[in-house]
């Protein structure tokens, strides 16, 4: 909900008038103002999400509190302990993306 304030906020408008926006908008078009759809993934990044989902409801495996510290670790080789490099940068880089 956050999101959607500051968001909103940054166009000017409360989140009132931005509900009230959309909701026009439904009625104008007979229908949400955009494509409702499930997204497509390829197979690598299936895999990926599926490890990095993996990797975070493992509890032996060390959190990071800063970029600077998991990159450390990650050039420490720490981090990637059973992945291999590739899929140790492309599940970073999908955490970071989802956060």
């Amino acid at each position: 909900m956050l999101q959607a304030t500051e968001l909103s906020d940054s166009l000017g408008l409360d989140l009132s008038s931005a509900v009230n926006i959309f909701l026009r908008q439904c009625i104008l078009r007979g229908g949400f103002p955009f494509a409702v759809e499930l997204p497509k993934y390829n197979q690598e990044i299936l895999e990926v999400m599926a490890e990095v989902r993996r990797i975070s409801r493992d509890s032996s495996v060390k959190g990071y509190t800063s970029m600077d510290n998991m990159n450390a670790a990650l050039e420490a080789d720490d981090l990637c302990i059973g992945l291999s490099l590739t899929t140790a940068y492309k599940s970073i880089n999908l955490c970071i993306t989802w956060s």
